[in-house]
């Protein structure tokens, strides 16, 4: 040890340690380093290799049987994923790829060439016996994508990709400003931005130094690779996996990776930024394990948008009922921790989501949720991308990570049936509650099959909102309802201006801080995925006409018509009827299903499919949501243009009835 520098011992003490290796680029760098000085007599190399292409974590069995071949991001080394083994000891072999110019390899030339890589690796496969699954991190994936097709040239069988953190090969162009060009100052900086270097690196110029050649090397054989695309699509399952914060690769760059191979495809987004991968180990782990199934066993047909599209196959697997009240529920099995809740969850996912786009809602019953964090870890299972509350009108606690309490209004208070933001240009197309505190009577989140509607009400009165839409009225006052600064999110008025102006509101500023806004949309649309047609709008909802004629009366002597906080008519202007409102109440009533909360009750509705609501009710009740999946109006045919204002005045009869008077 008298001959390590102070960078290498104190490399080595951080490294020996049983702990796991350190999972940001400190720690990678820190393996890296350990490795480098192995190779030159520094360090005893305990570790097993069973060729210099792929290395194997100290106490992995090396008898043959099924294998996962993990491919290192770039700048890193086999030794960074040496604590992955861990998760995959019970059920398979771990093998990690060594790239040349590092670890035990340290004194190779470094390989600028994403197919040189590959070629060596897949070289070295095709001896290793049993079934492969490869999963590549970043730059990994590439190679690993590239290793499977030459893989799959000599027959060798893969079982399942599994990319995380990586733009699909089809998209990767070269960049104009390559990161292997940047100045050291500002390629540690972009590094750090992906995925944080410690000031215990930056002060040891030596792993600066040895990090930054890696780095260079590799980010340049990235902007050099070019995408063949007449012979690059496997026959292999895909699953890809990416971070929802992950500025450098988005959800569209994750999805691509389904287009390129001729069978089953699905993608998954989790929290967290480039290197998310770590803070979800454990379940990333369970679902590379879950690959270790017989690719027979796994759906055949092409999966896209995450397997929204199987059928009915895995629903056999489920306990499903129609319950007495004709609310549709799945019942998971008894006794399961919440991690397990969580792989059962992941494996029936693609026929819970085949079922709601039947049904339009699912109840999950049995969950061992217990806390915001429990549902936010289900909820991020289930939804592929957080959809933002917009152009608030309810009250609700915000308890972070997109939850919040389902409503804050008062318990006596029921809340008639409606879709999510119907009035919004951009809508959620998921829902998801789940009761935390069941109340002691009442207080049932209702759901209305809004396909049932459209169908229940006459064609005299859906055909004038088909051809007209509906038009929303709302008043911002200090004392009734949200403020506009609440419900927009900002004290701006400039800001509220712009939105409004960029999202077909019409905004009106009134004397004391109030504002009027008006938007006309489509009261009929038709779900993107199945192409039904569905009454989707507020316009009962918000109607003077829906409220209680006492409650009515106050708000109009105290506001007049004009001023009332919420109300709705035909696109055109023209009034509703209170005759037309109660005809529009009765069909939800007609079409409403209430299933009494269980503590653990997960409630998954398709927005779009169905409306919901929330009966009164005694005693404390703790309902969370969230909501996800966002969908554009503009995709779902809507009858009307969505416009800011009538596109002509109406004139109602009491009006013209007024003005005769005065003629």
């Amino acid at each position: 040890m008298e001959k390590c520098s102070v960078a290498q011992e104190h490399v080595f003490r951080c490294t020996t340690s049983p702990m796991p290796v350190p999972n940001d680029i400190a720690g990678r760098a820190m393996s890296l380093a350990r490795f480098t000085a192995a190779s030159r007599g520094m360090i005893p190399q305990t570790e097993g290799s069973l060729q210099p292409w792929l290395w194997t974590p100290p106490g992995e069995s090396t008898r043959p049987e099924t294998s996962i071949v993990i491919f290192p991001h770039a700048g890193s080394t086999a030794q960074s994923y040496a604590h992955w083994a861990q998760k995959f000891s019970t059920r398979a072999r771990t093998l990690v790829v060594q790239y040349p110019g590092r670890g035990q390899r340290f004194r190779e030339p470094i390989s600028g060439n994403i197919r040189d890589l590959a070629e060596g690796v897949a070289t070295s496969l095709r001896r290793v016996e049993g079934p492969l699954v490869l999963f590549g991190h970043s730059m990994g994936a590439v190679v690993a994508f590239e290793a499977a097709l030459l893989l799959q040239r000599h027959d060798r069988k893969v079982r399942t990709l599994v990319v995380s953190g990586a733009t699909s090969p089809n998209l990767l162009r070269p960049s104009s400003t390559p990161l292997h060009e940047l100045s050291d100052v500002d390629l540690l900086e972009a590094l750090k931005e992906r995925g944080g270097l410690p000031d215990e690196v930056l002060e040891q110029p030596e792993l600066v130094d040895m990090l930054l050649d890696l780095v260079r090397s590799d980010f340049a054989a990235l902007h050099r690779y070019s995408f063949g695309a007449s012979e690059h699509h496997l026959n292999v399952p895909i699953l890809a996996l990416g971070g929802i914060s992950d500025y450098s690769v988005d959800a569209e760059s994750v999805r691509s990776w389904t287009e390129l191979t001729t069978t089953a495809a699905s993608m998954r987004l989790f929290p967290g930024g480039h290197f998310f991968l770590e803070q979800h180990i454990d379940l990333i782990a369970a679902l590379i394990l879950d690959c270790l199934d017989d690719v027979e066993k796994a759906p055949t047909p092409r999966e896209v948008e995450a397997c929204l599209l199987i059928g009915e196959r895995k629903l056999s697997a489920l306990a499903t009922e129609v319950a007495q009240s004709g609310a549709h529920i799945v019942h998971a099995p008894g006794g399961m921790s919440l991690l397990e809740s969580v792989r059962w969850l992941i494996g029936n996912r693609t026929a819970i989501r085949a079922r709601m786009l039947d049904t339009g809602h699912l109840l999950v019953r049995g969950l061992p949720i217990v806390s915001t964090a429990d549902f936010a870890q289900i909820r991020d299972e289930i939804v592929l991308q957080e959809a933002h509350y917009k152009e608030k009108a309810t009250p609700r606690s915000d308890y972070g990570r997109g939850i919040y309490s389902s409503t804050d209004l008062p318990a006596m208070q029921s809340i008639a049936s409606h879709n999510e933001n119907s009035y919004t240009l951009e809508f959620p197309g998921i829902l998801l509650f789940c009761c935390l505190k069941a109340p002691d009577s009442g207080g049932a989140t209702t759901v209305t099959d809004v396909r049932k509607v459209l169908a229940t009400l006459p064609a005299t009165l859906t055909d004038r909102f088909r051809s007209a839409g509906w038009l929303l009225h709302r008043n911002y006052h200090s004392h009734v309802g949200l403020s506009w600064s609440t419900a927009f999110g900002t004290e701006a008025r400039d800001d509220v201006q712009s939105y409004c102006d960029a999202n077909l509101i019409g905004c009106n500023w009134l004397e004391g801080d109030g504002l009027k806004t008006t938007q006309v949309r489509s009261a009929i649309i038709t779900h993107p995925k199945t192409g039904e047609k569905v009454w989707f709008n507020h316009a009962a909802f918000w109607s003077r006409w829906a409220l209680e004629e006492e409650v009515r009366d106050v708000l109009i002597e105290a506001y007049g018509v004009d001023g009332l906080p919420f109300d709705t008519s035909f696109g055109d202007g023209e009034e509703l009827a209170a005759a037309d409102v109660d005809t529009i109440s009765e069909a939800y009533k007609g079409a409403l299903v209430r299933e009494p909360w269980q503590r653990g009750d997960l409630l998954l509705v398709d927005n779009i499919l169905c409306a919901h609501g929330r009966d009164a009710f005694r005693g404390e009740r703790q309902i969370l949501v969230a909501m996800g999946e966002p969908v554009a109006l503009s995709t779902c045919g809507p009858t009307v243009t969505p416009r800011s204002s009538p596109a002509v005045s109406f004139v109602s009869a009491s009006q013209q009835t007024q003005e005769s008077l005065h003629a």
